[in-house]
């Protein structure tokens, strides 16, 4: 944009590197922290999420050759910048752990455990998990996508005036995810990150008009 950095150069490719990786990389994150929330093992949820952005994986749904586990078809999806896919794989995880621990003889636990989890997991993840939650992210952007569309500047400045009575009760993090989602997909949010930019200003003048 400023024409500072030729886009074609190694110094433009190392910072956009720098940048991207918390982005590409945070379902790892996310998988690591939600575990918290679902009683499980913290790293073996960032295992699974850290298998869903696997090399091989990519390298797979890049060729776009349909895939199969034991003839199981397996749907090509890309689940880089993902955070639904990441939380219901991780939930699914938290329940096939605990069955594990149960039914895993104590003297062999430190390594079958996480053996069984980790093969249970992953193809349960790639194969059905995954892509249902590809689909509920897709219908979360489109739908607020579509309200955007509909509804345009009015829908804006309805979430922008109720944005600080969210943030009193802390819900406005619940916004954070489908930003993350429109960014990841549609590449630009011009919903969430424009209302809470409105609302702050809007709060900022305020507050500057009665000091």
């Amino acid at each position: 944009m400023t024409g500072l950095l030729d886009k074609s150069s190694s110094s433009y490719a190392f910072l956009n590197m720098i940048f991207d990786t918390g982005f590409y990389f945070m379902p790892v994150f996310i998988g690591f922290s939600s575990t918290k929330m679902f009683g499980c093992n913290q790293y073996m949820g960032a295992f699974i999420d850290l298998a869903m952005v696997h090399p091989t994986w990519v390298a797979m749904v890049s060729k776009g050759t349909p895939v199969d586990f034991f003839g199981i078809p397996i749907m090509l999806a890309k689940y880089s910048s993902t955070i639904v896919p990441v939380l219901l794989s991780v939930w699914i995880m938290s329940y096939i752990e605990r069955v594990v621990k149960r039914i895993t003889p104590a003297i062999v636990k430190i390594f079958v455990e996480p053996m069984l989890v980790a093969l249970i997991s992953v193809p349960l993840a790639l194969i059905c998990i995954g892509p249902v939650g590809n689909v509920i992210s897709q219908a979360i952007a489109d739908g607020s996508m579509f309200v955007y569309g509909l509804l345009g500047s009015f829908a804006l400045a309805v979430l922008a005036a109720l944005y600080p009575w969210l943030v009193s009760i802390g819900m406005h993090k619940a916004l954070s995810p489908i930003s993350i989602m429109l960014v990841a997909q549609q590449g630009f949010d011009p919903v969430i990150r424009v209302v809470a930019l409105c609302s702050n200003m809007a709060q900022a003048a305020a507050a500057m008009a009665v000091a």
